[in-house]
């Protein structure tokens, strides 16, 4: 077979995780060529990185954190139309965090949702401290249409925050 053919040419195979390692042993390929990469995962969070907050009081206005690329697949523009039509009052806040990647119809929209100070939407550029974002929130939302493994929820669950995310594949 072509992995096999592969495999003799090679001086060194990646695997992600431990058992799969195992598993491409048990299947002739000798283990001596293969590294496990990091500690076993390519998808994992540093829980060393959150601490727990416990909120003393569900009487402030409730932040919910939007984390991520910022687009249509995303769920982004899904939720500035579910905000515009939803009398939300001043009981939540929405806060945007990531990098813009809207086509310029879109971008339109979303500055102009912005601007409308009855929304309750703030963005805020990519941060470099996922740990500074995540002790402002009160939840964590993942609106996305499509989604890989989501090192987000990890991580916002690592700080004790609840998640709300589609039923979809990845999540």
């Amino acid at each position: 077979s072509l992995d096999k053919v592969t495999y003799y040419m090679t001086d060194c195979i990646l695997c992600d995780s431990i058992s799969q390692k195992k598993y491409l042993g048990l299947n002739g390929f000798g283990e001596d060529k293969i590294t496990v990469l990091g500690m076993g995962s390519i998808c994992g969070v540093n829980d060393n990185l959150f601490k727990i907050k416990i909120k003393k009081s569900n009487l402030h206005t409730v932040k919910v954190g939007v984390i991520g690329r910022i687009c249509r697949d995303k769920g982004a523009l899904w939720l500035l139309e579910f905000v515009k039509t939803m009398p939300l009052s001043d009981k939540f806040e929405f806060h945007l965090y990531g990098e813009l990647d809207l086509n310029q119809r879109d971008l339109f929209l979303f500055e102009k949702m912005l601007d409308d100070k009855s929304c309750y939407i703030r963005y805020h550029a990519r941060q470099n401290s996922q740990k500074a974002i995540y002790s402002k929130l009160d939840i964590v939302l993942n609106p996305s249409f499509r989604e890989g493994f989501s090192n987000v929820l990890a991580e916002a669950q690592a700080s004790g925050l609840p998640v709300v995310a589609r039923k979809i594949y990845g999540v």
